[in-house]
């Protein structure tokens, strides 16, 4: 059945009742980039209806066959990200218990921590109620979903209610004049809530919405970006929405949204575009989700204020090819043909490719384009190899090979381009086991490690440090591998930008898995513990990784020409592991390599984590400079704003086998979902900065050469050098 209403607004509206959709939804992915198309088809949904107001489409979902909760008890709500809920169940005296869900909606799980209230919130990563008596409460979130103990937080305002921003929490107070609107942001779990003074006063009973944020160390206020549009709706006294895009830049404008026949008891924002909310339909809750979407995509307007204007909008991108097709002849062209400025949710930076045929787009493939160099032939455009959008072998850079034959023979070499086809012209059924690029003119750091022992590791400038390793080494049939690693090698540009020196407290790389002498580093240190990269005692075994304490909202940058691997792009429960902060993280693995020749090719694959808003897919092919994402505070952060930066390298570390020497050379490399997140752990991280200590080698190198490991190989760790061009590393003390 099919009504028409009137919007308050005037706009003419659609509302389809009872239209079903089948496992899946109206759009795929939300404002934050935080779900894909295979996790929204995961849920059960019957579509209620469509509503187009001001040029967006707004979508009700009723969430269906819901597991594991009573709904005719539920009586609050709140979002702590597009997957993650919690509710309030009112129980008799009255008393209240707390659920768990992290597939939007679908399946709960009681939690052994019990509610003061209704009234719920979710900030980053705790929870916070209120008492019978109006205090605040808050507790932090911890593994599957587990809520800590509760805290009473000191505020000099007690509101009457509340609820979760997408980063801040907000609260409703009654007036003489009407209702004052509070928010509130922590910037990590525990840390002090601080209401201030109100920013608005309405007369609706509920504001949620994304939230003025600060986390992280340096003070970099939020504002309306493409990572974080600010947007605030209200639950009407009638149960109607009203939505507000510049409230938290002090303007108290409201604007209804027509919700058709749906009337709702409570209302929680997951997204600047995305709502969940409790309905009561003829007499049955029910749990919906709300989403808004840009339709109008060619007015020059951004009406669904998530800071993106007809074309540059994902839900436009459609529209905007199949009007470019739809004067052009069949072929392939790169999107910045007709859409020079914005595309795909970024600065247009042909990231690409769209099919034309029969007038319409029939693919849009993202990845780096290229136009045809033929300037009269404009729809052969092509998305390049990503071998061709490789680097060549950096200046002053050199080739060596090390190579096995089946007697257990070997050759090392490390002169002319070639070395390689050098030693496997010798002899027959030679294989090559070690082969990169290493400095000719500054550090290199080598050692060998052979069936009767190992040698070095020595580490000097140019090519005397592989020379001093070979004439140390029997020539006998004890099959060395030869471990070279250039103390720079420069691929990286910069990943993101910021003003100040990261504090120390931020985590550096952790070059020791066990703890080792201190003395031997000359920092005066002694004992044994874990050291930096500088040598510098720490205070206790960490993560082979940096976590760079940026701001939210921050752009990440691609820093070299990469591509994305399978499983890279991704949301992932981190809710098992037993670390604070919100069950779901968004994570990207880029894979960089360096040199013309897959022979000596170094490649290397960064991790980032706590990826807010990721704006690349699975095979993508990305280019130095390009955005990849936004820093955010999901997942295991603590409810603090970082990026986790880990580097694993990929060619030439120290992983083998007595049977298979070679495993190192060119490891496989995936994306797993277990603790590590990958399918080698950490064992072959490097810390990109490298490695300036000048009294002693690298212990992550060399200590474990022959360590075993639970990933079918031994030899923990690999050299670390530094990837940075001069000038774009990131400044850590």
């Amino acid at each position: 059945m099919t009504t028409r209403r009137q919007g308050r607004d005037g706009l003419l509206m659609t509302l389809f009742l009872g239209a079903v959709v089948a496992n899946g939804c109206v759009a795929e992915s939300d404002d934050t980039g935080e779900e894909t198309t295979s996790e929204a088809k995961q849920r059960s949904v019957v579509l209620l209806g469509n509503i187009f107001q001001n040029g967006t489409l707004v979508s009700f979902e009723n969430i269906t066959n819901i597991t594991g909760i009573d709904m005719t008890k539920i009586v609050g709500l709140t979002a702590c990200d597009p997957k993650a809920l919690y509710a309030v169940e009112q129980n008799a005296g009255p008393t209240y218990a707390l659920w768990f869900s992290n597939d939007s909606g679908q399946s709960w799980k009681k939690q052994a921590t019990a509610g003061k209230s209704k009234e719920i919130a979710c900030d980053h990563a705790q929870l916070a109620t209120l008492d019978a008596s109006k205090n605040l409460w808050v507790a932090p979130l911890q593994a599957n979903g587990v809520i800590g103990a509760w805290s009473q937080a000191p505020t000099s305002v007690k509101v009457d209610r509340i609820q979760g921003g997408d980063g801040s929490i907000y609260g409703v107070k009654v007036v003489a004049s009407g209702k004052d609107v509070y928010v509130a942001s922590a910037r990590s779990i525990n840390a002090p809530l601080d209401w201030g003074s109100p920013i608005a006063n309405i007369g609706a009973t509920q504001v949620t919405g994304t939230g003025l944020t600060r986390t992280g160390t340096d003070d970099w206020a939020i504002g309306n970006t493409l990572a974080w549009s600010r947007r605030a709706f209200a639950l009407e006294a009638n149960g109607t929405i009203s939505t507000n895009p510049t409230l938290l830049d002090g303007q108290n404008l409201w604007t209804g949204m027509n919700t058709g026949s749906e009337r709702y008891l409570t209302l929680t924002a997951a997204a600047p575009n995305i709502l969940f909310g409790i309905q009561d339909r003829n007499g049955v809750k029910q749990i919906n989700r709300i989403r808004i979407d840009e339709t109008s995509c060619s007015d020059g307007v951004d009406n669904d204020r998530n800071g993106l204007t007809d074309g540059e909008d994902p839900a436009c991108v459609q529209a905007v090819a199949n009007t470019f097709c739809s004067t052009r002849s069949a072929g392939d062209y790169c999107a910045d043909r007709f859409q020079p400025s914005f595309f795909l949710d970024q600065s247009n930076q042909n990231t690409s490719l769209v099919h034309c045929s029969g007038g319409v787009a029939t693919s849009i493939t993202p990845g780096v384009c290229a136009r045809n160099p033929n300037t009269s032939i404009t729809n052969a455009d092509s998305l390049p190899s990503l071998a061709s959008l490789t680097p060549a072998d950096p200046p002053n850079t050199g080739r060596y090979c090390n190579v096995h034959w089946p007697d257990g023979s070997w050759g090392f070499n490390w002169t002319g381009s070639t070395p390689c086809t050098t030693l496997l012209n010798q002899k027959p059924n030679g294989k090559i086991v070690r082969a990169g690029l290493y400095s000719t003119n500054a550090a290199n750091h080598v050692f060998a490690a052979c069936s009767d022992g190992w040698v070095g590791p020595s580490g000097s400038a140019g090519v005397a440090p592989l020379q001093a390793v070979y004439n140390a080494v029997g020539k006998t049939t004890n099959a060395c591998i030869f471990q070279v690693s250039a103390g720079a090698l420069p691929l990286f540009d910069r990943m993101f930008i910021h003003e100040l020196p990261l504090p120390r407290l931020a985590n550096p790389f952790v070059h020791n898995r066990t703890a080792v002498p201190l003395a031997q580093f000359g920092n005066g240190d002694t004992g044994t513990g874990f050291v930096d990269r500088f040598g510098a005692k720490m205070g206790g075994p960490r993560e082979p990784a940096y976590d760079n304490p940026l701001d939210e909202g921050r752009p990440l940058y691609a820093p070299a020409n990469g591509v994305v691997i399978t499983n890279g792009s991704r949301l992932r429960d981190v809710s098992q592991f037993g670390c604070g902060g919100t069950p779901n993280q968004g994570e990207l693995y880029v894979k960089y390599s360096v040199g013309s020749s897959a022979t000596y090719r170094e490649s290397f694959v960064v991790y980032y984590a706590h990826v807010r808003k990721r704006l690349v897919v699975d095979g993508q092919t990305v280019k130095s400079g390009q955005i990849l994402g936004y820093v955010g505070a999901g997942g295991c952060t603590g409810g603090f704003g970082h990026l986790h930066t880990g580097v694993f390298r990929l060619s030439n570390t120290n992983a083998h086998t007595a049977a298979a020497p070679e495993l190192g050379y060119h490891m496989n490399f995936q994306a797993n979902n277990d603790d590590t997140g990958t399918n080698t752990g950490g064992h072959n991280s490097i810390d990109p900065l490298g490695w300036a200590n000048f009294s002693a080698f690298d212990p992550w190198a060399t200590t474990e050469w022959n360590t075993a490991t639970s990933y079918g190989f031994t030899g923990i760790g690999a050299w670390s050098m530094n990837l940075f061009k001069p000038g774009k590393a990131f400044r850590y003390p």
